[in-house]
């Protein structure tokens, strides 16, 4: 089985941000999401991550695997 990277929704709140850091640190492949662009902008920055702006009225972007 392939593995992608980990998506964490959430990423800009207090326990979203210390486990971005600690994935930061240990070279863990992960995407940063939440519901604000404007709020994951610096936090990926900082830690050279991506980030995705997801909204609870966007249209669903994967499914579930079978």
């Amino acid at each position: 089985m392939t593995q992608g990277p980990i998506l964490l929704y959430g990423a800009y709140g207090y326990t979203g941000v210390l486990i971005a850091e600690k994935a930061a640190a240990a070279g863990i492949d992960m995407i940063l999401a939440g519901r604000s662009a404007e709020k994951l902008a610096p936090l990926a920055e900082r830690l050279n991550m991506p980030s995705r702006a997801i909204g609870p009225g966007d249209p669903p972007r994967c499914s579930p695997s079978s």
